[in-house]
């Protein structure tokens, strides 16, 4: 099985649905402006971040008390989600997902 990923947007809030496989499914809500709950699924730790739309792109950053956290940046290019993940050592990594 393939990752699939579902993002919807109604009002200011994006809904991000990632389903890695039949029994994981990772599903979280974001307000643009508004600070939110974040979790790094693979340590466990959490934290808080920020949302805003830059441009054409959903960016969203850790707030000062995470500071392992990634800045991520979600956009479309070319008909494909492009997600850039940013740490803060300034090591960046891009995943691509294609449109089912």
């Amino acid at each position: 099985m393939q990752p699939t990923l579902v993002v919807t947007k109604t009002d200011n809030t994006f809904n991000f649905k990632l389903k890695i496989s039949e029994a994981i499914t990772l599903e979280y809500n974001v307000v643009v402006g508004e600070e939110f709950d974040i979790v790094n699924h693979i340590t466990e730790e959490k934290g808080k971040a920020t949302a805003k739309v830059d441009g054409n792109k959903l960016v969203i950053t850790p707030v000062k008390d995470n500071p392992k956290a990634m800045t991520t940046s979600e956009e479309v290019v070319d008909g494909k989600l492009v997600i850039t993940l940013t740490t803060s050592a300034g090591v960046t990594c891009k995943q691509y997902y294609d449109k089912a």
